[in-house]
């Protein structure tokens, strides 16, 4: 406040000089120049010393962030010269930024109709048309600047702009059209004509419109940029790493393409080349921990369990919070089969990190691993009191429940998980699982079916219910069909396929099964139950021998099948005989 006094003192003491000597006014030119040509524009002359107060008073108000303050001093600034166009569109510009729109509109509308040819002003009244969603008026004024002067670009740009906001991308193209006409050899156009083509999928014209544009100017950076995420975009990833690195080839240094490149080959699973690129990121940023991060996770997926260490520990030592880093390095702790540090670090992660939910996760699994389901349950019991809207925990509790084979409370710890996401395939799909466990196969069934009302496309709850139809021997044109569906969404999943041949087995087309079963087997070779269902198959096509073999498989890798055994013991004294 003290600050103001004392300039507001100085304006004073300048006031009352200029009061006492006023100087001859400088002759003004016949031919004045318009706004829109000359935008450095000089202060008011002193001719009018309380003008010029109000002016400096504006100017400094202006420079202080008091904006009310220095649009009141405007105003009477243009009350004492009506006529001047560069304090009418100063106080414009300062109503803008105060968001008072209407007087700021008026304003404009003054200036245009003392100098029509003003496209600064035509150019701030159409931004105020856009602010206020008034886009027909806005593209008027863009019409408008164009009709002036047809080789002002923004205008053009923004009228692409609004054209594409409206939809209306026939407009959007007869504009940019014009654009070229009056700038052929720019990039511009076509790169904004590659966007029109994106947003309308036609992705082809938008390929050769961005290429068109980087014809023009082969090393633009932003173009080059764009192109590559178009790529990526259409998930050809071949030629985004070609276009990242040709950006490269003439930006070395450039921090986004180089991460960008790094994380696609990692997508590529080309490990190697994705940390060649990181090891050159550490030296271009200033900040390493997140390039580090990533080549940390790179070299545990590489099974380098050293090299991923030093990666995270040496993060944490710059940054013992680092959360991620703390939780990667519990994760590599866990494939080395070190629990017990793993679960040290995984305690570290305080319930505030982002992380804290998949600490607790794996923690859980651990605990499990360890055949200590009932320590797992504790712990996300104890989470749940501290974390009670996260469906993520709701769902393993109740998977570790089932493990334990303590269905109903599966099944209620699943309803409160539908309280908090009624649109929930997984919770509608776990519960389904659970009603099955605790013998309930309507319910069963009725959840599957919440599942597909969701998501029709849900190839496991499509399988669900025609393996359990068919298994009843029930509904077995349904449950064909569904499985149908289901394997053209899954066509190699094993599980699907041996539904399938179950289908057939039951509907006594035993050929048919033969085929399928024995495919699933090549698909899920260690599946007990896709053995027994072969081995049916072959008793019923009297191939007793194979039957057999078959049986005497899915016991080795299931010796708990008591009704497997019996078959067996029926089969070898029916051979016998």
């Amino acid at each position: 406040m003290n600050r103001i006094i004392t300039v507001v003192l100085f304006i004073c003491v300048f006031f009352i000089a200029s009061c006492a000597s006023v100087p001859k006014q400088v002759e003004q030119s016949s031919s004045p120049t318009p706004a829109h040509t000359e935008k450095a524009v000089t202060s008011p002359g002193v001719a009018d010393p309380l003008l010029y107060y109000n002016y400096l008073m504006a100017q400094y108000f202006r420079s202080e962030g008091y904006i009310e303050e220095a649009i009141k001093h405007y105003k009477i600034a243009t009350t004492l010269d009506p006529d001047s166009l560069m304090l009418r569109f100063d106080l414009t510009t300062l109503l803008v930024e105060a968001a008072r729109y209407d007087e700021a509109k008026q304003e404009c509308v003054e200036i245009i109709k003392k100098d029509p040819r003003n496209l600064d002003a035509h150019l701030l009244l159409a931004a105020i048309y856009t602010t206020v969603n008034d886009k027909a008026a806005a593209i008027e004024e863009y019409k408008a600047m164009l009709t002036l002067n047809p080789e002002y670009e923004e205008a053009y740009i923004y009228l692409n702009s609004l054209y594409c906001e409206l939809k209306d991308y026939e407009k959007a193209k007869q504009n940019l059209n014009e654009y070229v006409k009056i700038k052929p050899h720019s990039p511009t156009p076509y790169f904004y004509m590659g966007r029109l083509y994106s947003q309308e999928k036609e992705y082809k014209k938008a390929e050769k419109a961005y290429l068109k544009a980087l014809e023009l100017d082969p090393r633009n950076e932003s173009l080059l940029m764009e192109l590559a995420v178009f790529y990526e975009m259409q998930k050809d990833a071949g030629k985004a790493i070609e276009t990242y690195k040709k950006i490269l080839s003439f930006y070395p240094s450039h921090v986004g393409a180089r991460s960008s490149l790094g994380r696609l080959y990692i997508s590529e699973d080309k490990l190697e080349e994705a940390l060649i690129q990181y090891k050159q990121l550490e030296n271009l940023v200033d900040n390493t921990d997140q390039v580090r991060l990533r080549m940390g996770l790179i070299f545990l997926e590489q099974k380098k369990y050293d090299e991923a260490m030093s990666e995270f520990t040496t993060i944490l030592a710059r940054d013992p919070v680092n959360d991620k880093a703390r939780y990667y390095l519990a994760l590599m702790y866990e494939e080395k089969g070190e629990l017990k540090r793993s679960l040290a670090e995984l305690e570290k992660i305080p319930r505030e990190s982002s992380v804290f939910t998949e600490a607790r996760i794996h923690m859980g699994y651990i605990h499990e691993r360890q055949n200590q389901v009932d320590k797992a349950i504790e712990l996300i019991e104890e989470t749940l009191k501290v974390k009670s809207d996260d469906v993520i925990l709701y769902r393993f509790l109740a998977s570790l429940l089932e493990k334990a084979k303590r269905y109903e409370e599966g099944i209620a710890v699943l309803r409160k998980a539908l309280v908090l996401n009624q649109e929930s395939e997984d919770v509608y799909f776990l519960l389904g699982v659970l009603y099955e466990k605790a013998v309930k196969p309507e319910e069963s069934i009725t959840q599957m079916q919440k599942v597909l009302q969701i998501n029709p496309e849900n190839a496991d709850a499509l399988n669900y219910i025609g393996y359990t139809y068919a298994d009843q021997g029930i509904k077995l044109d349904e449950a064909e069909a569904m499985i149908k569906k289901a394997l053209q969404l899954k066509p190699q999943d094993g599980y699907v396929i041996d539904s399938l041949g179950w289908v057939y087995f039951k509907k006594g087309e035993y050929k048919k099964a033969i085929k399928h079963l024995e495919k699933a087997m090549e698909y899920s070779p260690g599946d007990a139950t896709i053995l027994e269902h072969l081995g049916d198959a072959y008793l019923k096509s009297n191939a007793r021998e194979k039957a057999l073999e078959i049986y005497e498989r899915a016991l080795q890798l299931d010796p708990s099948r008591e009704t497997l055994k019996q078959k067996m013991e029926a089969l070898r004294s029916s051979v016998k005989e």
